[in-house]
């Protein structure tokens, strides 16, 4: 029987400013397309920051296209967008990634309510 080979993001997405991991984040992960970007899969970031995220040659594979151009949208525990990466193309089946995204915490009105994050725009 035949199987498709499976391929591995395994990413740790950090403060830019602190070098702190960032528990709790949703990461997607994409293949860059002419047309349509392929959602390659979901994670959310364990205490340590890192995830992984596995998808098969099925999930992004078309006529002519080789390897995958994987990007990552790093989104905050509301799903709001907090960060994405430029593409990269795989050069293997097991992609490894850090993700340093600028943020600081902004606190929100009630004392009761989580820790929200912002996204700061980068010095330019």
């Amino acid at each position: 029987m035949w199987h498709e080979a499976e391929y591995s993001i395994r990413g740790l997405v950090l403060d830019a400013a602190t070098g702190r991991s960032l528990p709790g984040l949703h990461v997607r992960a994409y293949d860059r397309d002419l047309m349509w970007d392929d959602c390659l899969g979901t994670a959310d970031t364990d205490a340590r920051g890192e995830f992984r995220i596995q998808f098969f040659p099925h999930d992004f594979k078309e006529p002519l296209e080789g390897q995958p151009e994987i990007y990552i949208v790093v989104y905050g525990p509301d799903l709001n967008q907090l960060h994405f990466t430029e593409p990269v193309a795989a050069t293997g089946s097991d992609v490894r990634i850090e993700i340093r995204i600028p943020v600081v915490p902004r606190r929100p009105e009630a004392r009761s309510a989580p820790l929200h994050w912002a996204m700061v725009p980068a010095a330019g």
